[in-house]
């Protein structure tokens, strides 16, 4: 089954996403196939370093030039629509006990927190950094299945920084507006963010 771009939102977290189609699709796309997904190296629940340790081959974490750690790509290229996760950590249900770590997920009118704060508890993905803006970004974030997940939205080179955006799709599961041109959020009152996102 394949629908349009603007699906609605109740949809949306049963559905994948097709980045050359521009259609939603269950489990593959009519044209292009079933998606990939990379999957976390196995380790042991709450292994020291579970984060680091728990990275995909063909991927890997250093420091960032602005400080702090991020993920890059070690592989020739990472395909347009490759999806990693679902990003673990910590359910928290109320939001100011959520760190920069923290993504809110949906459901049913309400919402609860993935907090990666705890390595232990955590994966690969909390090393991920936030694109500062829309045109640095190749993933863009989403709910599926009551998870949250990363998509290339275009290929990924070698030697290459992954940066999560928020899309439109998981700005609609979270009941938020993006600005004009899709570039920046509308900021207010009420917002279910956890935080992992930066807000002004």
């Amino acid at each position: 089954m394949q629908v349009s771009e603007d699906a609605g939102a109740q949809l949306e977290d049963e559905l994948l996403f097709c980045e050359d189609c521009r259609l939603y699709f269950r489990d593959a796309c009519a044209q292009h196939g079933a998606p990939t997904f990379i999957v976390d190296a196995p380790v042991p629940a709450r292994a020291p370093s579970r984060a680091l340790l728990s990275l995909p081959q063909g991927l890997l974490v250093k420091e960032r030039p602005q400080g702090g750690l991020g993920v890059w790509s070690a592989r020739p290229a990472l395909p347009r629509g490759c999806i990693f996760g679902p990003y673990q950590g910590e359910v928290v249900l109320e939001q100011g006990e959520c760190t920069l770590f923290s993504w809110a997920v949906g459901e049913n009118g309400s919402y609860f927190y993935i907090d990666a704060s705890d390595d232990s508890k955590s994966s690969w993905m909390r090393y991920v950094a936030c694109a500062s803006t829309e045109e640095e970004h190749n993933l863009t974030v989403f709910q599926y299945r009551g998870r949250i997940y990363y998509r290339a939205c275009q290929p990924i080179g070698a030697g290459t920084e992954l940066l999560v955006w928020i899309g439109e799709e998981y700005a609609r599961t979270l009941g938020l507006q993006l600005g004009e041109g899709g570039s920046r959020l509308r900021w207010g009152e009420g917002i279910p963010w956890g935080g992992a996102f930066p807000t002004p």
